[in-house]
């Protein structure tokens, strides 16, 4: 979650990085699904750069992929901003 972007021209969140946490602990409280150890990764603010998620998704991919379940499951959560291109496509916002 980010709250706080390292460029000047993006406005703060208020909440965003205290929601990634939440959610992180509430994917923990569930009895039935194991989220727990390092299967639940939260990047805060400054974590959450362009290389830290990319980071991330490639070591969920490697989980999934390492998986002895037959149909593994993944989760990924975003809480930040987001922006368009030029074409109209949508982008998740990094921290850089």
């Amino acid at each position: 979650g980010i709250s706080e972007y390292a460029a000047p021209g993006i406005p703060s969140l208020k909440c965003a990085a205290k929601d990634a946490q939440q959610v992180a602990e509430y994917l923990r409280s569930q009895p039935d699904i194991d989220f727990s150890g390092d299967r639940v990764s939260v990047l805060p603010d400054g974590q959450a750069t362009l290389r830290g998620i990319l980071g991330g998704l490639d070591r969920l991919r490697t989980q999934c992929t390492l998986s002895t379940d037959a149909d593994p499951l993944a989760v990924v959560y975003f809480s930040g901003h987001g922006m368009p291109d030029p074409a109209g496509r949508h982008f998740l916002v990094p921290h850089d």
